[in-house]
């Protein structure tokens, strides 16, 4: 985080800033779809590290801005159509794109990486709770192949670092 607080408010659009919030929850229910079957461990992740994150990124003005975003926007019903209408891998993977150059081109660099750090740690965590018997490429348990063909090229596409994450 900057010695500032960022205001993303003013830096993203409205359309923006609905990718950026809804990135989170359409990550990790990609990751948990991709093989198939959403299982109840999985959507209890889900809505446990979303929760964890307003804590563990207090200092990350993104990731703040993407949650509370995220809350309002769900009440709302306000997703951007280019995450409500996904249907397989391909277009996850498009749209995951589309986020990363956003996030290259106006974040804060370290806001930036770190938010896109928070998108692949989750899908790490949703994959790992599936309940499949298939160690990751991070050591971080449980993941289905298809799950772990997702979450690589999910890093690769976002620009992360394997050895960064947690």
């Amino acid at each position: 985080m900057s010695p500032q607080a960022i205001d993303y408010g003013s830096i993203f659009t409205e359309k923006e800033m609905r990718l950026i919030a809804f990135a989170p929850a359409v990550a990790a229910n990609g990751v948990a779809m991709v093989d198939g079957t959403i299982s109840e461990q999985e959507t209890l992740t889900i809505s446990a590290h979303l929760l964890e994150s307003t804590d563990r990124y207090r200092q990350n003005d993104l990731i703040r801005f993407a949650i509370r975003s995220f809350t309002n926007l769900m009440q709302q019903g306000d997703m951007p159509g280019e995450m409500r209408y996904i249907s397989s891998p391909e277009e996850y993977l498009r749209a995951f794109r589309k986020v990363g150059k956003l996030i290259d081109q106006k974040a804060d660099h370290p806001d930036g990486y770190e938010y896109k750090k928070f998108l692949v740690e989750i899908m790490h965590r949703v994959a790992s709770a599936s309940g499949t018997r298939r160690r990751s490429l991070f050591g971080k348990g449980n993941v289905s192949e298809q799950e772990q063909v997702f979450l690589d090229k999910l890093t690769e596409i976002l620009g992360v670092n394997p050895g960064d994450l947690d």
